[in-house]
């Protein structure tokens, strides 16, 4: 039954709409992060989340705000799933909660953050569990079925003309792109994770961008000009955290468009004009040339289950204890689905391949990189 505490968040991810019910706390943070100001628009997921010590789960009739009937279970390290394929699909998620974090949950906030790498509270970092480790590949499997598809890419639009950097973790995506967004006329589309419909279409999100010292962002970073003693904190937690653990050692969930001092492209999407897969082979050899397809469909295709693994396990796991995907409208081997999509991707619009050289900024390989495309793209 729905608790008093419950609240709701309409939220949009490309060309998704997903309401979720949940505490005060997590639905504020969905609302930071994924507004839809359209709440008018029927959803295509309703998440309704439970966390330890926060709400109360309980099994109930369908209806907004309650606990929907399930078909399938499922559990990652983080949540208990029950999970109903209909239209729209409901999912519900119990967040476990581990002795680690109950513990934390008892310290004052500005605690909880100086013990974590992103400077989190107890209900951010259960908020970015909940993002990453349950919404994300649910959403991964609805644009699977609705034959669109996720890439781990960052992107940028200029007109109505899309070009979306792909590669693995690290390789250079975040900081081309944010020299690529400070050009006049850009407009953001993604960071992190993009939807691509089947007839070549580009949907932006304002996911919030990770941002590590390795990405060259600091003095793009607002907490590093902001006045008080909480962003005082702030600024020594990173400098101590990065000179003590590294490049990696911390990191900050922000805004695209606190970052970027950007516009957002089109909601209702872009044409995909190209993908550029990034590379990084340690030489000073660069330069935009057409990609070999098929290489690029076994690469993504490695990433993607790097990035929506649970999708993948769920698939696994729910079948072998007897589910028909078939029976619920879904695709009944995910694995070739993912490859046939990316195919179809492959085959439609163009793939090309920048190695980001070494001995060039990226503010360099930036312009390298416009350069060709205004060439190929005219």
């Amino acid at each position: 039954m729905k608790t008093s505490s419950d609240q709701i968040a309409y939220c949009r991810f490309g060309s998704e709409r997903f309401d979720v019910y949940s505490d005060t706390a997590i639905c504020t943070l969905f609302k930071r992060e994924f507004q839809d100001n359209d709440s008018s628009r029927s959803p295509d997921v309703i998440f309704r989340i439970s966390r330890q010590g926060k709400t109360a789960f309980e099994e109930s009739k369908k209806g907004p705000g309650e606990c929907a009937r399930s078909s399938v279970s499922y559990s990652n390290r983080y949540c208990d799933f029950d999970i109903s394929f209909s239209s729209p699909i409901e999912v519900n998620v119990r967040l476990r909660r581990s002795k680690k974090m109950a513990m934390a949950d008892r310290l004052p906030v500005i605690v909880q953050r100086l013990l974590t790498r992103k400077f989190n509270s107890v209900d951010e970092q259960e908020y970015g569990y909940l993002v990453y480790k349950a919404v994300l590949w649910i959403l991964f499997l609805h644009n699977i079925n609705a034959e669109r598809l996720f890439l781990h890419a960052s992107g940028f639009a200029r007109g109505n003309r899309s070009v979306l950097l792909c590669g693995t973790g690290g390789v250079g995506k975040t900081s081309l792109s944010a020299k690529i967004l400070a050009k006049k006329d850009t407009l953001f589309v993604s960071d992190d994770i993009v939807t691509v419909s089947p007839d070549g279409v580009a949907y932006a999100n304002g996911m919030y961008v990770h941002a590590y010292p390795y990405n060259n962002l600091e003095g793009a970073l607002p907490f590093q000009h902001a006045r008080g003693f909480i962003a005082l904190l702030n600024r020594c937690h990173w400098n101590i955290r990065k000179r003590l653990l590294g490049s990696k050692g911390a990191c900050r969930r922000i805004s695209p468009f606190e970052l970027h001092q950007c516009d957002a492209a089109d909601a209702t999407g872009n044409e995909l004009a190209g993908v550029v897969w990034l590379s990084r082979d340690g030489t000073n050899d660069s330069g935009l040339q057409e990609a070999d397809a098929s290489k690029f469909v076994e690469a993504h295709d490695e990433v993607l289950r790097d990035e929506v693994q649970s999708a993948f396990d769920f698939y696994a796991t729910a079948t072998r204890n007897g589910w028909n995907p078939l029976d619920d409208g879904m695709p009944g081997n995910l694995d070739q689905a993912v490859l046939e999509r990316l195919r179809d991707l492959a085959s439609q619009v163009s793939i090309w391949q920048f190695n980001v050289a070494d001995n060039r900024s990226a503010a360099e390989n930036a312009d390298a990189l416009l350069d060709e495309l205004e060439e190929k793209l005219g």
